[in-house]
């Protein structure tokens, strides 16, 4: 087995916002510079009404606040990739919406034809699971191309 001939031209990094899933970002930029590939950074957005507390009790605009959780996670992703740019990383970040979450991630990941993802064990707040379950866990089983997890620890 000839493992010199391994390449990864495109990388996809899950964050969601938290420093646990950022921890993933260092292993990117270093693979990207040792073999040249771009990086696409995916910020998953649930929909809005999931997010909300089970005994809301005040009228709440949806609208305004999914516009106002797309913006937040547009300049997150954007901040992101372009620190990452100024590190000589080609790097586009993207805000997809929708659950399951793993799910969103794989989509974008074959739309995007990355050949490597990148990402944490844990997500935010850093209780071993990202929102809604294991995501981690299912991006590793479902995945067609390999999935680097970096364990995640405060």
């Amino acid at each position: 087995m000839d493992v010199s001939r391994v390449s990864y031209k495109k990388l996809l990094v899950p964050l969601d916002g938290s420093g646990f899933a950022e921890m993933a970002l260092p292993h990117a930029i270093d693979i990207s510079h040792r073999m040249g590939a771009s990086v696409v950074l995916v910020r998953v957005l649930p929909p809005v009404s999931l997010l909300l507390p089970l005994d809301a009790t005040t009228i709440i605009d949806l609208e305004a606040l999914k516009s106002k959780a797309r913006e937040e996670a547009e300049m997150y992703i954007r901040s992101r990739a372009g620190e990452l740019r100024q590190m000589n990383v080609p790097a586009k970040g993207l805000v997809v919406e929708g659950i399951p979450v793993a799910e969103q991630i794989l989509n974008v990941a074959t739309a995007e034809g990355v050949d490597l993802i990148v990402m944490t064990t844990h997500g935010r707040s850093g209780l071993g699971r990202w929102v809604y379950g294991s995501v981690a866990r299912q991006v590793l089983l479902n995945a067609p191309m390999p999935v680097l997890l970096v364990p995640a620890r405060e």
